[in-house]
């Protein structure tokens, strides 16, 4: 266990599902309270029922500037602020580039990119709150 990281407040975006929730769950076996992020509430719920210690889920799309900015003033009042954020949410199309279109494309890119970008973006403002 890593004493640095008792209590930290972690959001772990694509945290209901492989890489993202397996991180989650880490993060909360180190005492620190966490948030999921997720665009698919089903799986957002299966998460938390399997995992009760989790302070929290938001359904948000990370490629919605909008949608990231409300979930981060949800986060705040679940867990007053955020200290860590894990930016794990990406989608990919699985078949050769050659067969992939523009509008797949986009969709990998805002995903991928921009969603990237929101959430970095909205974690460092509200980290500089606190």
């Amino acid at each position: 266990m890593y004493d640095d990281l008792k209590d930290k407040r972690v959001l772990v975006t694509g945290g209901a599902s492989g890489i993202g929730l397996a991180t989650a769950r880490r993060f909360v076996s180190e005492s620190c309270q966490v948030v999921i992020l997720d665009n698919n509430q089903e799986a957002l719920n299966k998460a938390q029922a399997e995992q009760p210690e989790f302070a929290g889920g938001v359904c948000t799309d990370v490629s919605s500037q909008d949608e990231v900015e409300a979930a981060f003033k949800e986060i705040d009042q679940i867990m007053g602020g955020i200290d860590i954020l894990i930016s794990n949410a990406g989608i990919s199309v699985r078949k050769p580039l050659i067969e992939v279109d523009y509008t797949q494309w986009s969709e990998i890119m805002r995903v991928n990119l921009d969603g990237m970008f929101f959430c970095t973006r909205a974690a460092i403002e509200h980290m500089e709150l606190q």
